[in-house]
């Protein structure tokens, strides 16, 4: 797997303080994706799901945004992700700059990539994945 960066280093949270600034709800998106980058979940599916060039962006980029995409809950449809793709507040707390979020197009296109066997791989992983957080509780 190759190591490329799938958040901007530059744009992570440093410090929690009181703010005057109103919070919206998808602050907890932050904390979910820090999580999920300490029990090196984007590292296993970046391995486990190879063969998957898109461009640019890793394939641990890619899930990432999506996984947090379908945490949010606030779009129901792919064209979610266009309308997400213009909001600075939605970047910032993904913690990649505006122009690295993804676009409707570039999330089909990766999803057009996928054969059976890596959409079965996937769903095995997920599965281990569950189970071994329902079994560490």
């Amino acid at each position: 797997m190759n190591n490329k960066i799938y958040k901007d280093t530059t744009q992570t949270i440093n410090k929690i303080e009181i703010t005057n600034n109103t919070i919206g709800s998808r602050g907890g998106l932050t904390f979910i994706s820090h999580y999920l980058e300490q029990i090196k979940f984007f590292r296993l599916i970046g391995k486990k799901v190879t063969g998957l060039h898109s461009g640019k962006k890793s394939v641990a980029f890619i899930i990432r945004q999506i996984i947090l995409f379908f945490i949010d809950g606030t779009h129901k449809a792919i064209s979610g992700f266009d309308i997400l793709k213009k909001d600075a507040g939605y970047a910032s707390v993904l913690e990649v700059t505006k122009d690295k979020l993804l676009s409707s197009h570039a999330i089909k296109r990766f999803f057009n990539k996928f054969s059976y066997l890596k959409c079965r791989v996937l769903r095995i992983l997920l599965n281990a994945l569950f189970i071994w957080r329902l079994c560490d509780v």
